[in-house]
């Protein structure tokens, strides 16, 4: 009688399989790893955070019913910004129901905090959060971030990042542009 041939891999065929996947994974990892190191270079160095801080800001001024720019004078504007914001009813103004959004610069950081009613609108302080965590803003007094109100409708925004970042960065946003 003769043996029936076996079906299966040998060693070798196995080793050479683990070998081949190990060297696939290996690329993906390094791969992966280079674009994190890449995406947290672009971050701290001011490239995303700054964008984030103005779209979080936006988004909110584009819901408010009514905004006042108030805080210290500073070359371009101000630097504290209130939003009062209808979350129940936006088309029929009842202040009493309203929250606040407030945003202010402070010692280089974004800050903001939410006031509901029926406490009072109270200026942002150094414990209140950052809109954006270690987010750095330049303190020169020549080119400060600020709030300004171009006109009854329209919020300047302009941030200023810290050392390492070429300019100012400015946007406009038009309040109650919100869409449904």
């Amino acid at each position: 009688m003769r043996p029936q041939p076996q079906s299966g891999m040998t060693l070798v065929e196995l080793l050479i399989a683990g070998l081949l996947l190990g060297g696939i994974f290996l690329a993906v990892t390094s791969v992966h790893i280079s674009s994190l190191k890449l995406l947290t270079g672009q971050t701290n160095a001011g490239g995303l955070d700054p964008l984030l801080a103005l779209e979080h800001i936006s988004r909110n001024v584009t819901l408010a019913n009514e905004v006042i720019v108030d805080g210290v004078v500073v070359t371009g504007g101000r630097t504290q910004l209130k939003l009062r914001i209808d979350p129940v009813d936006p088309g029929t103004p009842n202040p009493a129901n309203d929250n606040w959004i407030v945003y202010r610069f402070i010692n280089g950081a974004l800050r903001w905090k939410t006031v509901t009613p029926p406490t009072a609108v109270t200026d942002v302080g150094a414990g209140d959060p950052e809109v954006v965590p270690r987010l750095a803003l330049s303190t020169a007094a020549a080119n400060p971030s600020s709030f300004n109100l171009t006109s009854p409708n329209v919020v300047e925004i302009d941030v200023t990042p810290a050392a390492g970042s070429e300019s100012v960065i400015t946007t406009r946003v038009m309040l109650g542009q919100r869409s449904r």
